[in-house]
């Protein structure tokens, strides 16, 4: 039985669309049914393509997922924090993972095996209904970013990323809000399906425009409505 403190179920919780819907017994069963374990940073989960026969909620540490091209390019669908679960739908279906997932620093997971998940949907089928919606928001996020990535351009790409971060990590400051989370260019790049040298060309004119200022990989939105204007959205 996995042992999960108090603390840590109720971020869990907040962060993860599946285990944020579970009432507080449902929560305690699925955990219980997995295992802990450590790994280092840097470390390969599992490779797209691979055999699936189990999923992963994250405890602590960083990870991010990936879709590589035949050419080498990679495009990251997802930055994984603490409470999120990831690697579930190739263990539904049985099919091969859809994309590479690995970890940008030492992390601890919760390690569910296939054959358990499976023996625990049969004794508790309300939760099949919940995986659904989950697996839902995951296509709907999916096909925005593959239809953004073809008919958006840089500009707009990088402020919609900018937006999400802001709404995941966002932090209020006497200036705007912060992104309370180290990202390098080069991964913002990664997300916008861009290179780096476009996503700094970018970042620098926003700064001499003042919508926002970057320190340490630490970028601060001084005016939201202006970059919610470029990300397409209206107030």
């Amino acid at each position: 039985m996995a042992t999960i403190d108090q603390s840590l179920r109720q971020r869990i919780q907040e962060t993860s669309p599946l285990f944020s819907s579970l009432e507080a017994g449902e929560l305690e069963a699925l955990l219980a049914i997995g295992r802990r374990t450590k790994v280092p940073g840097n470390h390969s989960l599992f490779q797209r393509g691979s055999a699936a026969d189990r999923f992963f909620v994250l405890l602590s540490g960083r990870a991010r997922v990936v879709f590589t091209a035949h050419d080498g390019r990679e495009l990251v669908v997802r930055l994984l924090e603490p409470g999120d679960v990831f690697g579930e739908i190739a263990v539904l279906d049985g099919g091969e993972r859809t994309a590479t997932v690995s970890t940008t620093e030492p992390c601890e997971l919760l390690v569910v095996e296939r054959s358990r998940l499976r023996s625990h949907l049969i004794a508790h089928p309300e939760l099949n209904l919940k995986l659904l919606s989950l697996l839902a928001a995951r296509l709907r996020q999916t096909t925005e970013l593959l239809t953004d990535n073809v008919f958006l351009d840089v500009a707009t790409r990088l402020a919609k990323v900018l937006r999400a971060l802001v709404q995941s990590h966002g932090k209020p400051t006497r200036s705007g809000t912060r992104i309370d989370l180290k990202i390098s260019q080069q991964e913002l790049a990664d997300m916008t399906g861009t290179s780096r040298v476009s996503v700094n060309k970018q970042l620098m004119s926003w700064q001499e425009q003042g919508l926002l200022s970057t320190e340490r990989r630490v970028v601060t939105v001084h005016d939201m409505s202006a970059m919610e204007a470029l990300a397409g959205v209206w107030r």
